[in-house]
């Protein structure tokens, strides 16, 4: 049954930020903390989620409302410079400000080595337990909190693909063999969906639609599962009109894929998240352990359907399925 989700180096950007509108945001509530100026300080990868604009303007706002400055100051770390990561991680928490940020989970790692007392804040695109930040989404396990946008809806799409097309028995989960395999979970896990043999395929982006050719004309598999990668996102077309010169049920979690031609996705809604970030860094600030907030994570999801693609294959899919595709597209 188809199950789904219930739910160089170092810069000062800001230094001091000070800004004040007459409607703070609606989740400030009494200040409890004594000081009338904080400190945070952000520790980030360039390239990644800014840290100094939306989340830190709200987070400044909120706390100017209740007559209290916040002093800013961080570092950015390259993306070739991860071995800063270590070092600034240390500077972060000598300088013993009241809360700390990242936008990465390596990053919230590396600072919660050295500091158990002091509050972390990240953001991530990846999977906090996953990524050892912590043991329970609901009730923290460390100092660390934050917010993650990482939620693996491959199985739901998998079971949504069954209900629609029944007869499936074999499928193929394409990665990207630039680093992609290992965000994907072995075969076995997907022992229980009804399919009777699942192949983990790495290949190139360029190389991905003859492979899947391939592996249908050896009658390996009757359906594709295609991993997120920009480069596939590139050869997405051709890939897809290999699926269906294949009959070759093909399926991603994320619409851009759809969009330009595959059969079904079923994917997180995308969500602002700055204002569940700065929520965060302010209730941090006002001494709430991070232990009593939960780490947010997506709440809403959509299955989006080709109807074009659809009309290309042999077979026609449940009506149960289509009773449950949030948007079509005929693309």
């Amino acid at each position: 049954m188809f199950q789904p989700h219930a739910n160089k180096a170092r810069r000062n950007f800001l230094g001091f930020w000070s800004i004040a509108l007459s409607i703070p945001p609606a989740w400030v509530g009494n200040c409890n903390a004594n000081a009338p100026r904080q400190s945070l300080r952000y520790v980030c990868l360039e390239g990644g989620t800014n840290p100094h604009f939306e989340v830190l303007t709200q987070l400044s706002t909120a706390l100017k409302a209740k007559g209290k400055e916040l002093m800013i100051h961080g570092a950015i770390i390259k993306a070739t410079e991860l071995h800063q990561i270590s070092i600034e991680a240390k500077r972060a928490v000598s300088a013993a400000p009241d809360v700390i940020f990242t936008n990465s989970g390596p990053i919230a790692l590396a600072i919660a080595r050295e500091t158990t007392t002091i509050p972390i804040a990240f953001l991530t695109w990846g999977d906090p337990i996953a990524e050892g930040l912590t043991t329970n989404l609901g009730e923290p396990t460390r100092n660390l909190t934050g917010v993650s946008y990482a939620v693996d809806t491959t199985v739901p799409l998998l079971q949504l693909v069954k209900l629609g097309y029944p007869s499936l028995k074999s499928l193929a989960i394409i990665v990207d063999e630039a680093g992609q395999r290992e965000r994907f979970p072995n075969p076995k896990a997907f022992a229980g969906l009804g399919y009777e043999k699942v192949i983990v395929a790495p290949c190139n982006a360029s190389e991905v639609a003859s492979r899947i050719v391939d592996l249908q004309r050896k009658r390996a598999i009757d359906s594709a599962l295609l991993g997120l990668s920009i480069n596939f996102l590139r050869h997405t077309k051709e890939i897809a009109a290999a699926c269906s010169a294949a009959g070759v049920v093909s399926m991603s979690t994320h619409p851009s894929f759809v969009e330009k031609g595959m059969l079904i996705s079923y994917h997180q809604v995308a969500e602002a998240f700055e204002p569940k970030m700065a929520r965060i860094l302010y209730l941090l600030l006002q001494g709430v352990a991070p232990r009593q907030i939960p780490i947010e994570t997506p709440k809403r999801f959509e299955c989006t359907f080709n109807l074009r693609v659809m009309r290309a294959y042999r077979d026609r899919p449940q009506k149960q399925l289509l009773d449950l595709v949030d948007r079509f597209v005929d693309t």
